[in-house]
Order: structure tokens, then C-alpha cells, then sequence
């Protein structure tokens, strides 16, 4: 299960400038800068998404299949069909507690 999408230093740039956001700002005016709960959703929207390429379709043959390989396009296949439904599963529940970063 993947609890966090962004690297130490995507995070670490990401409270930087709502820090420097919020500086400015009086307390009832913020806004959660980051929806995780739509980030998650929109990481499984596009596991699914990518998942319907026509490389994947069941009746390629294998000069298909070999063109895709060459062209690159199973280099997010492992990820997408271990992980798509736990973006989903966490969106869900992301959205039902109101995270934000």
C-alpha cells in the first residue's frame, strides 16, 4: 500500500511554499493548498486510464506486442496494476477525513 505519492523533497518544497503562503494570509482565509484525496483519485484515474491503451488489448500479436516493448509503453504497467486500486481505496477514504496537505 502507498501512503504517500510525493518524494521527501516534493514535500519539503510543498511546506515551503504554503508556508510562505500562509505567512501572508490571516488563518480564516487559508485553504488547504494540496486535496490529496483528488491527487490519489487522479493517480487512479490515470493507472486506469492507462491501463485501456491499446497496447494491452488481448488480440495483439507479437510483432505488436514487440513494437510496443521497443516504443516503450509497458514501462508504468507494474506499477499501474499493483496500485491503481489502492489509489482508489485511499482516495476514498483521504476524502471522507478531509486530508489535505
Amino acid at each position: 500500500m502507498i501512503t504517500v505519492l510525493l518524494t521527501p523533497m516534493d514535500r519539503y518544497i510543498i511546506q515551503q511554499r504554503y508556508q510562505a503562503r500562509t505567512d501572508q494570509c490571516r488563518p480564516m482565509e487559508l485553504e488547504p493548498w494540496i486535496n490529496i484525496a483528488e491527487a490519489r483519485s487522479q493517480a487512479a484515474l490515470a493507472c486506469v486510464q492507462y491501463l485501456t491503451l491499446d497496447c494491452f488489448k488481448l488480440d495483439l500479436n507479437d510483432e505488436e506486442v514487440s513494437n510496443f516493448v521497443h516504443k516503450g509503453y509497458y514501462c508504468f504497467q507494474d506499477y499501474a496494476v499493483v496500485y491503481w486500486y489502492d489509489h482508489v481505496e485511499l482516495s476514498l477514504s483521504e476524502a471522507t477525513t478531509g486530508g489535505h496537505l
